[in-house]
């Protein structure tokens, strides 16, 4: 995409950038082995389309062997957790500027995991309903990665979800195991309720969650909502979002939340190709630093508190799926 970002007090302020939007190539394959039983694998890179940063090997996405039939899917490797997928859902500018892990996974890393040395199972659908579970021996610190698996920084992630009709709804909880040598060791938990749902040319989605002790804090907790919803005419797709994000519950002192506001317009080419224009503008309160072009999309600006209370951005870009 090429995004217009504004924003005061940094380098990059009030720049044209060009912005790859976690483009990826990616292969995976399947083996019967009988009995109503596949072995499966997957491996998947980010690619630098703008050449920001070079990546050599399969190293940045989801990469996993595993088996799948009638009992469900179990698989291990780096796979996105499935707190993670409930988010992602229900998100209706994926990768754009405004995405919303702007306001509910600030950094990109922190509460939309795609954790490492990682043992995830799926049940099969039963009636709409399935269940998701995964363990990781080792993920750093808050999302960081780490060459050690020594169990100082495991993630627990659960989600059940159900599918029926035009509704589709996804409960998730995670806990962060911390370090207790990281920031006072207290464990980061969170909790994620998407709702969506499609009514002819209509959908509407919601999401909920909360968030406690931010890294290792105690009573560091956050509350995030957003709405959003789409018009689907033909080729043409009309689309909004918008996410609150409250105060930090420990620090009584600062004004530390922010709203986030998306308008986008998509043209759907063909079933593979999709042009669009997005708007996406950011109010940050006074000690806060939330960006309005994180979350995947790349190039994302530095925040100052105070500062950069305001950051927007207007992006034209295009998706192409082979």
């Amino acid at each position: 995409s090429i995004d217009k970002i504004q924003h005061s007090g940094d380098a990059n302020s009030d720049n044209v950038v060009v912005a790859s939007n976690s483009s990826r190539l990616g292969f995976k394959g399947s083996e019967d082995l009988g009995g109503g039983v596949k072995a499966i694998w997957q491996m998947e890179n980010q690619l630098n389309m703008d050449n920001d940063a070079a990546v050599a090997s399969f190293t940045s996405r989801n990469r996993f062997v595993g088996l799948t039939g009638g009992f469900g899917t179990a698989t291990m490797g780096v796979m996105d957790s499935p707190f993670k997928s409930v988010g992602r859902s229900v998100e209706l500018f994926p990768e754009y500027i405004g995405d919303a892990r702007n306001l509910t996974s600030p950094g990109g890393k922190t509460w939309d995991l795609r954790p490492e040395s990682s043992v995830q199972y799926s049940t099969p659908d039963m009636g709409g309903f399935g269940v998701n579970v995964l363990y990781s021996a080792e993920n750093g610190a808050t999302g960081a990665s780490t060459t050690t698996d020594n169990n100082d920084n495991r993630v627990y992630s659960l989600s059940g979800t159900y599918k029926g009709g035009p509704l589709s709804v996804g409960l998730a909880y995670e806990i962060h195991n911390i370090s207790p040598a990281i920031a006072g060791g207290d464990n980061e938990e969170g909790l994620r309720l998407a709702v969506s749902g499609t009514f002819g040319m209509f959908r509407v989605v919601a999401l909920a969650q909360q968030v406690a002790n931010l890294g290792g804090a105690a009573s560091a907790d956050r509350t995030t909502i957003g709405l959003g919803g789409s018009l689907t005419m033909g080729k043409n797709v009309i689309k909004t979002q918008y996410y609150m994000a409250d105060d930090l519950d420990n620090d009584v002192d600062a004004t530390s939340g922010a709203k986030l506001l998306v308008l986008g317009y998509d043209f759907n080419f063909s079933k593979t190709t999709t042009g669009y224009v997005a708007y996406a503008k950011t109010t940050n309160d006074d000690d806060a630093t939330f960006t309005v072009n994180s979350g995947g999309h790349g190039d994302a600006s530095t925040i100052t508190a105070g500062v950069d209370s305001d950051p927007s951005a207007f992006s034209v870009g295009m998706v192409v799926k082979f």
